[in-house]
């Protein structure tokens, strides 16, 4: 399925049905297709997970009416993906600059700064902060937090549909996960998840 969603010259009404696929990979695929309708867009758009909708902020045929809804999603990485694409109104794009364009110099952030508290048996609240950690802006702090053997498992559940393997990686090697996340991921399609999961499903 996967295959025939990525292929560009697939037909209308095959990208229609796999649209609404249960496999979110094959979702994705569907959204970041050339060949994909903006009726079809429209409806990944709006998505309920989050991979899907950056994948469908990211394809060109995209109106710039949606895209001007999806420039205020919650969600950094679909802002990323809408000012990445060519066609957002330039206006749109200027307010979302900074998300692509890294200054010269940064000092680091105060959640980086505060990554210790994480392995500090005294810190007070741990679960907030875990949580408020894993929506991080920063992918590395994003990354520590997941694997976090005390990270929420509503937390973990949204990182095993990470965009990013290594997210997806860290919720399969987190001793912390729920049995059903681990086997969930021991069919991820990138093979180092895939083999991290399956070390875990069997310890």
């Amino acid at each position: 399925m996967r295959e025939v969603a990525a292929t560009i010259n697939a037909p209308v009404s095959v990208l229609e049905l796999l649209a609404r696929d249960e496999q979110v990979e094959v979702r994705i695929k569907v959204a970041t297709n050339s060949n994909t309708p903006i009726t079809v867009l429209q409806l990944l758009a709006g998505d309920e997970n989050s991979s899907v909708h950056t994948a469908a902020a990211s394809n060109s045929n995209l109106s710039e009416t949606i895209l001007t809804q999806l420039a205020n999603d919650e969600k950094v990485e679909v802002r990323r993906a809408v000012a990445q694409n060519p066609n957002t109104p330039a206006p749109i794009r200027e307010t979302l600059r900074d998300l692509i364009v890294q200054p010269t110099t940064r000092q680091t952030s105060p959640t980086l700064r505060g990554l210790n508290r994480l392995y500090n048996p005294s810190t007070d609240d741990l679960v907030s902060i875990l949580a408020e950690y894993a929506s991080s802006e920063n992918a590395f702090v994003r990354l520590v937090t997941l694997l976090h053997p005390l990270t929420p498992h509503e937390v973990l559940t949204q990182g095993a549909q990470s965009a990013s393997w290594l997210e997806r990686y860290a919720v399969a090697d987190n001793s912390g996960t729920p049995s059903e996340l681990h086997q969930q991921l021991a069919e991820d399609s990138n093979r180092i998840v895939r083999t991290a999961a399956r070390v875990n499903t069997n310890s």
